[in-house]
């Protein structure tokens, strides 16, 4: 017979999660936390990089030739218009 890790799974609180840690439970749930808001803080910051590469790789295609005295504008309504949308 298998051992239940919680004697009641609808009222647990913190401490008895901490006390039936063998069980497959998080002993630290703080710094489990923090690390997550760490890697989310990461990936948005990543993401947020990327896409104004994109953005900007994107106008200096677009604005070439006749349209190049106006690149700076279009890298600037670009990196707008991303933001606008994201």
């Amino acid at each position: 017979m298998t051992k239940a890790c919680f004697p009641d799974n609808n009222r647990v609180t913190a401490p008895q999660r901490l006390r039936y840690a063998d069980c497959g439970e998080i002993e630290n749930p703080g710094v489990t936390l923090l690390l997550a808001r760490v890697r989310t803080v990461f990936g948005a910051f990543f993401i947020a990089l990327v896409s104004a590469v994109f953005a900007v790789s994107f106008a200096a295609i677009v604005y070439t030739g006749e349209l190049a005295q106006y690149l700076d504008r279009g890298i600037g309504l670009t990196l707008l218009g991303s933001f606008v949308i994201a």
